[in-house]
């Protein structure tokens, strides 16, 4: 028999739930019982009782629901438990699920402006997770397990045709069971409590929620509704790459658009740029990291081909490594000591002048004080 307590709300009359009971049984097999519940009332409980008496007799439902409604009081009103730091013991692993991409236990944010390859790159990271597969190079994760696809902008036969396509492009089967994709209509807020049930039933070690912008449901701009979005997405307990987006006309492209919270809640974030040319199938991605919990990592360049049928159908992508300093337009995008350094190595020595007017000429907009510090 499994009963699943779900949906707590406290309230003058006592802690209510959303119950849910079933049993794997034969002849009975599946659902008995589900509706709202009153954990403090014993006239509730022995409603409850007298009804699956009725269904199910040979079981001591005064008994479990005893257990029930106690087990459940208390581990609501405890709360998590105050752990002693000096008594954890720490890992030897990184902590990464997905080096140096997805931060273990919180979020990391993924931000682009739109047509980047940001949700391509995120299912990609999705993929190898559920099948140990490195699709993109050099990238592995450090366990395996389904995934689930959050999804507020697309459709499930887009991004079936996607997965598709990168399965092909790694030379791997579709795998069956592992990758699992959800509508979502409601915010990430609202919708919480269903999709930590669907991450406990599935057995889900990592989720993307694509996109951040609309998971809010609200202003991006509100610190209120950030919060409360982030607190959410840390309640599925699991890994999460949320996607996000930067403001159209935004001066400043280093930073996702909307509260200064995303940047202060998540433990991790990459700014995603991208090059490409019309109706070509190959687009050239750099990512750096704008925000690190631990250690700053290094830019990180892909080359991403696509292989698209006459009628207009994602066959195949694949994923290549390259060097942000060999690519036009992305090596801007480089912190600036690595901008000069690479002016350097290209160059010879040269004076700060001559190192302003090099990198000018590429895009770069500063001060002579700040390439001299």
């Amino acid at each position: 028999i499994d009963i699943l307590v779900d949906r707590f709300r406290e309230t003058k009359d006592g802690l209510h739930c959303e119950l849910s009971i079933s049993t794997s049984r034969a002849p009975l097999a599946g659902l008995l019982r589900e509706g709202n519940f009153n954990l403090s009332a014993p006239k509730t409980r022995s409603e409850w009782v007298n009804a699956l008496d009725l269904r199910f007799p040979d079981f001591d439902w005064y008994g479990g629901f005893e257990q029930l409604c106690t087990l459940s009081r208390k581990r609501w009103r405890d709360g998590e438990p105050v752990i002693d730091l000096a008594q954890v013991q720490l890992s030897a692993e990184l902590p990464y699920l997905v080096h140096p991409f997805v931060v273990d236990g919180g979020a990391t944010v993924m931000f682009a402006d739109g047509g980047t390859g940001k949700s391509l790159f995120a299912l990609a990271l999705a993929t190898s997770v559920a099948t140990g597969a490195e699709i993109i190079p050099g990238v592995v994760p450090s366990r395996l397990g389904p995934v689930l696809y959050l999804d507020w902008e697309w459709d499930e036969e887009s991004h079936a045709e996607r997965l598709s396509a990168i399965c092909a492009g790694a030379g791997i089967e579709v795998p069956a069971g592992l990758i699992f994709y959800r509508r979502e209509l409601a915010s990430v807020i609202e919708g919480a409590a269903t999709i930590r049930r669907r991450i406990g039933e599935l057995g889900i070690i990592y989720a993307v929620v694509d996109s951040l912008g609309m998971a809010r449901g609200g202003d991006p701009e509100s610190a209120d509704v950030t919060i409360r979005t982030f607190a959410a997405m840390r309640s599925f307990g699991v890994p999460v790459t949320a996607i996000d987006h930067v403001a159209k006309h935004a001066t400043d492209k280093t930073q996702s658009f909307g509260s200064v919270y995303t940047k202060n809640a998540s433990r991790m974030m990459w700014r995603m740029d991208a090059v490409k040319e019309e109706g070509d199938g190959r687009i050239t991605v750099g990512l750096v990291d704008t925000k690190a919990n631990r250690k700053t990592q290094h830019g990180r360049g892909y080359q991403i081909d696509m292989q698209i049928d006459p009628d207009e159908r994602l066959t195949s992508v694949t994923f290549a490594a390259v060097d942000l300093r060999d690519i036009p337009g992305l090596s801007k995008n480089l912190p600036l000591h690595k901008q000069i350094a690479d002016v350097l190595r290209q160059n010879g020595a040269l004076d700060v002048k001559d190192i302003l007017n090099t990198l000018e000429a590429d895009g770069f907009k500063g001060t002579d004080a700040s390439v001299r510090v």
